[in-house]
């Protein structure tokens, strides 16, 4: 893929490249790019890993945990392919699994993950602020 066709976020304040799902095998010309800041919540952010997760062994998932760029990869993806309906029925799905399957393993996993990512995006967010550094966002690696 071209890196033209690549989407760019930050996740924990740090630039993260990601393949938007429309993107995929798209050959019609790209028009614009577009920029936003969505709000999620902890318990978004676990529902879109574990929808994205669903076919994941555990040795898989456990792998996956612990790649950070991999992880935050993951979950733009998958925000961006599931969008706020998409998340909201993951959500619904998440709080319906029975204790003790693999789907409540997984999601059990899955929480510390997302509460070191919300640390790191605190911590970038106190550095900013404490040293009067622009935000990423407005860097010529993100906003190309």
């Amino acid at each position: 893929m071209a890196e033209s066709q690549m989407g760019r976020a930050l996740v924990g304040g740090v630039a993260t490249e990601f393949v938007p799902t429309h993107r995929e095998q798209n050959e019609t010309p790209i028009l614009m790019n577009l920029g936003m800041v969505v709000p999620v919540s902890a318990e978004d952010l676990v529902a879109a890993m574990w929808d994205g997760t669903t076919y994941m062994s555990q040795d898989e998932l456990a792998d996956t945990l612990t790649d950070t760029a991999y992880l935050r990869q993951l979950v733009v993806e998958n925000l961006f392919a599931l969008g706020g309906n998409g998340v909201e029925a993951a959500r619904i799905a998440l709080a319906a699994v029975e204790p003790g399957s693999w789907d409540a393993q997984r999601a059990d996993m899955i929480r510390p993950a997302v509460t070191e990512l919300a640390a790191a995006h605190s911590a970038a967010r106190r550095a900013r602020s404490t040293l009067r550094v622009p935000h990423p966002r407005t860097t010529p690696e993100v906003t190309r």
